[in-house]
């Protein structure tokens, strides 16, 4: 037999007996979806570094090390995008109290009223989309990305930005 092909027939054991507990290890820190991903990833890696040599312990070490150290590497991704959407969504709420830092300020007369939905309508189309979504119909971040098929990012940033341009176009701030 060739060396490639015990080559093969040893990844495809590797691959048969070690893919679902490394999926099923994975699923505990993730989504069922990328646990999967996590683990094929690392078993491509584990092909493309074929002049290693492994026994089959050190194998087995190797793949679970390589599956926890994606999945510690995708929980810290997912803190810093978090982190971010909780600092846009905070921005939004300050931007919304500064723009009604009173309670007489919020009893708008009819024409400012008037004023601010035609600042509104000179919004971006997808910015006033989603800006009508969220004050018109109040509506929450991950519906408007649900019914717009956007990510809950793009949501948060579009009503950042329609806030801080109606805010600077209306006080001048």
């Amino acid at each position: 037999m060739k060396n490639s092909e015990a080559r093969k027939l040893l990844f495809k054991r590797l691959y048969g007996e070690n893919f679902p507990p490394l999926v099923r290890f994975a699923c505990r820190f993730t989504t069922a979806d990328a646990a999967k991903d996590i683990v094929q990833d690392v078993f491509v890696e584990f092909w493309e570094k074929a002049h290693v040599r492994y026994d089959d312990a050190s194998c087995r070490a190797y793949l679970f090390t390589s599956v926890r150290n994606r999945c510690i590497n995708l929980l810290e991704q997912e803190l810093v995008r978090d982190a971010h959407i909780r600092n846009i969504q905070t921005d939004n709420r300050l931007l919304e109290l500064d723009y009604c830092d009173s309670p007489e300020k919020s009893m708008l007369d009819d024409e400012h009223i008037r004023l601010v939905y035609r600042q509104i309508e000179l919004l971006p189309d997808k910015c006033r989309q989603i800006f009508r979504l969220a004050y018109c119909e109040d509506r929450k971040s991950h519906e408007i990305a649900d019914i717009l098929q956007l990510s809950v990012r793009t949501v948060e940033h579009q009503l950042y930005l329609a806030l801080k341009t109606l805010r600077k176009k209306l006080t001048g701030k």
